[in-house]
């Protein structure tokens, strides 16, 4: 299965905004047609300028590391430096602040 592409996505909203799901609040409906009509107009404005970009030569974006990769060299890093690991949240390796009882990123309690 291939992923879908920036005009299929497109489509996808403007079906969305053509065919309301039924609600009875006015207010609800029109909020969500303003989200869908903005989202579209990200998304062709996304499109033309990574068309732009790619014509031109230039990349618009990179594909970053992993965060895990990240993480890792984080807890290196505190081992050189004598610092325990028990500063590092067990489930996401951030670092955890010491007056919480709970990982500031993924909310697991220490």
């Amino acid at each position: 299965m291939t992923e879908p592409t920036i005009d299929e996505f497109i489509r996808h909203l403007q079906v969305k905004l053509d065919n309301p799901e039924s609600n009875n609040d006015s207010e609800e409906l029109k909020r969500t047609q303003r989200q869908l009509d903005g989202a579209i107009n990200l998304a062709i404005s996304f499109r033309d300028r990574h068309a732009k970009l790619l014509a031109a030569g230039e990349k618009e974006f990179e594909i970053q590391q992993n965060v895990r990769i990240l993480a890792d060299k984080v807890q290196s890093e505190i081992v050189s430096s004598g610092d325990s690991l028990s500063d590092i949240c067990s489930s996401c390796s951030a670092i955890l602040e010491t007056d919480l009882d709970f990982c500031p990123a993924c909310g697991t309690k220490k």
